[in-house]
């Protein structure tokens, strides 16, 4: 079978795993690195471990020493990371309980969630993970102050954002079909899909594809409605070798960054990113306006 692996930074195809996968998995890949037709993957022939996850209830009935994989949302930091010899320490929350993760070796952030890879381990009779682990952030924090619902208010006006795996969801779209278009976040703020017959399809359930190499070039435009006006557009999209979008006008990269806005609508453009950049990958879209 086929299947994408995700995290926080990105997706990847492992193609042809004999591995019996179903979506929400946490998976060990060792492989070696592809490609077809540009995109990046992990080619086949990869051996697919497939790990068991514990609650953190469970992980503290463990002897010091067992290896345990653990998933749940960064907490809190306790220490912050140490450039000097390369760890933190965070505490580890999910819905059975709270766990110090001591001395892990990278770096993340409160309200990460995350999967975490280490021992167990103890200090005067409380269970910790041991010095050692590692945490992959699968979905990074919100910006600070954030919050995703359509609607909520900010020190700025009113945000409104849909992750594409919303969208996806509730619109029944996939990757036969090309989102041409409008669809809105609130009802305020209208998103249109353009270009040429591939930008807009949506994949793997999280994204959909606005293609640099479209004739013509995909683009989003995000418009509000008669009465209000924008103040910031924010297009989250996966990290690696895929296109830009730039502001009309501009040749700056806009992808995952919070961009000032202003009037009734603004044009979003893809353009290709050396020879593999062929499409942006888009996550989530953020928009925030005020009336006028």
């Amino acid at each position: 079978m086929e299947v994408y692996l995700t995290d926080a930074t990105g997706t990847i195809l492992v193609y042809r795993t004999t591995e019996n996968l179903v979506v929400g998995d946490v998976i060990k890949v060792t492989g070696k690195i592809g490609s077809y037709k540009g995109d990046k993957q992990i080619a086949q022939g990869s051996k697919v471990e497939k790990l068991t996850v514990s609650t953190i209830a469970q992980a503290t009935e463990m002897a010091d020493g067992t290896e345990v994989v653990l998933k749940g949302t960064v907490s809190s930091v306790k220490s912050e990371w140490n450039e000097k010899y390369g760890n933190m320490e965070v505490y580890l929350k999910d819905e059975t309980g709270e766990l110090l993760l001591y001395r892990i070796t990278n770096k993340v952030a409160a309200n990460d969630k995350v999967v975490v890879f280490g021992k167990m381990g103890s200090y005067k009779g409380t269970k910790q993970l041991a010095q050692g682990g590692s945490a992959v952030v699968t979905e990074a924090a919100p910006a600070e102050g954030g919050n995703t619902e359509a609607g909520a208010e900010t020190v700025d006006g009113t945000k409104a954002s849909k992750t594409m795996a919303e969208l996806i969801t509730a619109n029944n779209w996939n990757n036969t079909d090309t989102v041409g278009q409008s669809f809105t976040l609130d009802s305020v703020v209208s998103v249109k899909i353009d270009g040429g017959s591939n930008s807009g399809k949506a994949y793997n359930g999280d994204h959909i594809r606005i293609y640099a190499t479209d004739t013509p070039a995909g683009s989003i435009t995000i418009s509000v409605a008669e009465g209000y006006e924008l103040v910031s557009v924010k297009v989250s999209a996966q990290t690696g070798t895929y296109a830009f979008l730039n502001v009309a006008g501009s040749t700056d990269d806009v992808c995952n960054k919070s961009v000032p806005a202003t009037g009734s609508s603004i044009v979003l453009n893809s353009v290709k990113n050396g020879a593999d950049g062929k499409q942006v990958r888009v996550t989530a879209i953020e928009v925030v306006y005020k009336a006028k």
